[in-house]
């Protein structure tokens, strides 16, 4: 029975199977992100843990059949998540 970190909120950590334990978001970063240079600006998603934890829980979700509603502030990429989403989908 693993207990919750004491630093920061719940939403910094995830269960991690493999460990049966917390994982801080930042374990899913990739380690040395570069943008792809031919790519479109407006199509780069910039990996942050706000991004891989929305893509995430958006996939976890649409794999259980869920309807998913993001919302947030302006500018927190969540366009951006949801059409990274969908094109592996298409």
């Amino acid at each position: 029975e693993p207990t919750f970190p004491q630093k920061d909120t719940v939403y910094e950590f995830f269960v991690e199977p493999s460990k049966k334990g917390w994982a801080a978001w930042e374990e899913k970063l990739p380690p040395a992100w570069r943008y792809p240079p031919n790519a479109p600006f407006y199509s780069i998603l910039v990996p942050t843990v706000d991004t891989v934890r929305n893509s995430f829980l958006l996939h976890t979700l649409i794999k259980a059949g869920k309807n998913v509603l993001l919302v947030g502030s302006s500018g927190t990429g969540k366009t951006s998540v949801v059409q990274n989403a969908l094109t592996q989908y298409h």
